[in-house]
C-alpha cells in the first residue's frame, strides 16, 4: 500500500466518524493502562496489609492495657498506694 492509498483510506475512516491511531501509540496506551492497573492492585494490597497490621497491633495494645488495668487493681487491692505504684522500680524494693 502506498502512502497515497493509506492517506485515502484514512480519510474514508475519518469521514465515517472513526479515529485512527498508529500502532505504536496504541501499544503505548495499552502499556499505560496495564501499568495503572498494576499500581492500583499493588496499592489495594498494601492497604489491606496495613489494615490487617493495624487490627493486630491495636488488639495487642488493648490486651496490654487490660492486663495493666488488672495488675493495677490487684496492687491497689493488696494495699499499695498510688505513690507506691508511681515510684520507679528498685527504689522501694
Amino acid at each position: 500500500m502506498t502512502t497515497g492509498e493509506l492517506t485515502a483510506a484514512m480519510d474514508i475512516v475519518h469521514a465515517a466518524g472513526f479515529v485512527t491511531v498508529r500502532t505504536r501509540s496504541y501499544y503505548q496506551a495499552q502499556e499505560r493502562q496495564r501499568t495503572a492497573k498494576t499500581r492500583a492492585t499493588c496499592e489495594a494490597e498494601a492497604r489491606a496489609r496495613t489494615e490487617l497490621w493495624a487490627q493486630q497491633a491495636f488488639k495487642e495494645q488493648a490486651r496490654l492495657a487490660d492486663r495493666l488495668t488488672y495488675v493495677y487493681g490487684a496492687a491497689r487491692a493488696a494495699g499499695l498506694s498510688i505513690e507506691d505504684l508511681r515510684q520507679p522500680q528498685g527504689e522501694n524494693c
